[in-house]
């Protein structure tokens, strides 16, 4: 579990590998929900294609070939089918 702490302006630090594990760059818009037992954070859901772009950023550093606008497609579709299950399953 990761911890961190509420500053004096009342802004907190979200940890780097978490970050990074939801491509999360600096400007990113959060939703902020009150859950009654804590907060959740939710992307907001108007992300652009150059916000998805950015996210693939690790994969320009030479490792493996840039997805195709194919490949980007059904990688889109797919999410929105387990996003969609799994709200179906609440």
């Amino acid at each position: 579990m990761e911890t961190t702490t509420v500053s004096t302006r009342g802004q907190v630090v979200l940890p780097k590998r978490l970050r990074e594990k939801h491509c999360w760059q600096t400007g990113q818009k959060l939703e902020v929900i009150d859950t009654g037992d804590g907060l959740l954070l939710k992307t907001r859901q108007t992300a652009s294609w150059d916000d998805v772009v950015g996210c693939l950023s690790h994969l320009a550093a030479g490792k493996k070939p840039a997805p195709t606008d194919e490949q980007m497609h059904a990688a889109v579709r797919q999410m929105a089918v387990q996003r969609y299950r799994r709200g179906a399953a609440r």
